[in-house]
């Protein structure tokens, strides 16, 4: 039978260090970890990329003061998913799993940003959902337990320890005593994970089994560093994936290298992905965002924004109504202006006539598009969302809006 951790019995004391040796989590290390897989029936390969930061945030969930911890996956350089982990330790070296606050990133089959998800996501003291051991401070083989406990939510994770005494080899070394766990849903079935954790360091293997229970997906740690939180705050990137955060006050973010997701927030802020394929999020404010060179996504969010997606094709997000009033400057034949959301949420259906919501006109060296969210039906009238610079409103076709 699995096992419901007992949480009322557990004991936390604000500041404890997570240092449970196969699960440590010393604010400022980052884990990168990549896989790679292929279509069983088309045999294309595809690459995902982890990226896993612990923060040194801390939030007060369920009475009990959790670390955050930033979890980030990008597949084949699209962002695909971007989670808030809340972890604890109690008094006796257990690990606790508090919840999460999930994002999905959701693609059409051209590439498309179309909008989010946060399925999956749970807090604990929620909606009825209890916490669990993401690593117990002394697992044995054998023992079964609820990795979380939120079914209103959604989210049952199980694990079941396999053996403490593994020897392995991987990429950055060959680890001893190294803990090997089966984890599985009920709500998942046939769906099955190894992952091996190996001593002072944490989950360095994952392997993702088919019906044959071989592993089909091995997703291996790739590097390991770690950053003063001068360095983790300072709003500036590396060479690989980044996650850069504003606050609600003035930033300024540069991803620098590789395919970086910055978020601005609140305040004025000023978002520079440089090179890679970035996902720059302006939030409330006047912002300015630069994507540079890659394919970059680029929503400026609430108030009247600067935008400016640099070389190759580019995304101009509009989500809602409230993020009107964006300057796009270098807008070409190849960018598409997204506005999936802003349709979903009105009367708008295929069978509509376009043009009863969405315009586009010459004023001087500038094209101006416009949007009615009830079209004919309605009486609202159409209000400008974006301002194109230097375009002509006669070069713009359906490819470059997608609806």
């Amino acid at each position: 039978m699995t096992l419901i951790p007992n949480f009322d019995a557990a004991t936390f004391v604000p500041g404890t260090q997570i240092n449970n040796p196969y699960f440590p989590l010393e604010p400022g290390t980052i884990y990168v970890y990549e896989g790679e897989s292929a279509d069983e029936e088309t045999g294309e390969e595809s690459e995902e990329l982890i990226r896993f930061a612990v923060t040194f945030q801390t939030e007060e969930i369920a009475g009990v003061t959790a670390t955050v911890v930033q979890e980030t996956a990008w597949v084949d350089g699209f962002l695909e998913e971007h989670t808030h982990d809340w972890f604890a330790q109690d008094t006796d070296g257990n690990v606790w799993y508090l919840g999460e606050f999930t994002t999905a990133y959701e693609y059409d089959d051209d590439g498309n940003f179309i909008g989010t998800n946060n399925d999956g996501a749970w807090e604990a003291g929620v909606n009825g959902a209890l916490p669990g051991y993401i690593m117990p401070a002394n697992p044995q083989v054998g023992d079964n337990y609820y990795q979380e406990f939120a079914p209103e939510d959604e989210a049952l994770d199980q694990a079941e320890v396999i053996s403490n005494d593994q020897t392995l080899s991987t990429e950055i070394g060959t680890f001893s005593n190294v803990l090997q766990t089966l984890e599985f849903s009920e709500l998942a079935p046939g769906v099955f994970d190894f992952k091996y954790y190996a001593p002072g360091i944490g989950l360095v293997l994952v392997e993702e089994l088919d019906e044959n229970l071989e592993p089909e997906f091995i997703v291996e740690l790739e590097s390991i560093t770690s950053v003063s939180e001068e360095a983790f705050t300072s709003g500036y990137g590396t060479k690989g994936n980044d996650v850069l955060d504003g606050d609600n006050g003035v930033n300024i973010l540069k991803g620098f290298k590789g395919d970086d997701l910055l978020q601005g927030f609140g305040g004025e802020d000023w978002l520079v992905g440089q090179k890679g394929n970035d996902f720059l999020v302006g939030g409330n404010g006047l912002d300015l965002l630069e994507g540079g060179k890659g394919e970059d996504i680029l929503i400026g969010g609430q108030g009247i924004d600067i935008l400016e997606g640099g070389k190759d094709r580019d995304q101009f997000v509009f989500r809602t109504l409230g993020d009107k009033g964006d300057l796009i400057q270098d807008f070409n034949h190849e960018d598409v202006i997204i506005l999936v959301e802003i349709f979903n949420s009105g009367n708008y259906d295929s069978s509509n006539p376009i043009d009863d919501y969405l315009q586009i006109q010459q004023l001087g060296s500038l094209t101006v598009i416009s949007i009615d969210s009830d079209g004919d039906a309605g009486s609202n009238p159409f209000e400008v969302l974006a301002i194109l610079q230097h375009t002509n409103a006669s070069s713009l076709s359906d490819a470059n809006f997608v609806v």
